[in-house]
């Protein structure tokens, strides 16, 4: 796989500067982030992040974006991330097929809810659940969900969507 690639937190911030002058809070910005690369998956390869989506006990986060961001809570995140090492780069600008790719699903999800958006990525047909029920129910926290059922459920609904 290509070393290259961005980790949640440069998604994470690709996304709230995409989102600049929205409220955008921890939960939101999580699900934003696992929407943009089950997306990608539908269309490509290689997940578009280095690190994978994991289960928490209501859908799936990204960890390394979790701890970075667990100190906001619900509150509503500044414009720029930053922490106590600086800011995360964004996704690189030549990586033209990530930013659009990143504005469709902004502008698909973007006005949804934290609630609404959690919602949507626990419902019967999220790879969440279906990596949940392959497991008997039983999924340890932060267990990684595969990236095949990533691709299956996202090329499913790509195809059901005909986009």
């Amino acid at each position: 796989m290509d070393d290259n690639r961005p980790n949640s937190l440069e998604l994470a911030q690709t996304i709230r500067q995409r989102m600049a002058g929205r409220k955008l809070n921890h939960q939101k910005l999580q699900k934003l982030c696992c929407l943009v690369d089950g997306w990608w998956l539908a269309y490509e390869d290689a997940p578009l992040t280095r690190d994978r989506q994991a289960c928490m006990d209501h859908g799936p986060l990204y960890k390394e974006l979790y701890q970075f961001l667990s100190g906001h809570g619900t509150d509503p995140l500044p414009e720029v991330l930053a922490g106590p090492m600086g800011s995360p780069n964004e996704v690189p600008y030549d990586n033209v097929k990530a930013h659009n790719l990143i504005k469709w699903v902004v502008g698909r999800y973007g006005a949804l809810s934290d609630f609404e958006l959690s919602t949507l990525l626990s419902a019967e047909d999220s790879a969440w659940k279906a990596h949940v029920a392959s497991q008997g129910h039983q999924v340890r926290r932060w267990e990684e969900i595969p990236v095949d059922t990533i691709r299956r459920i996202y090329t499913a609904k790509r195809n059901h969507e005909g986009i």
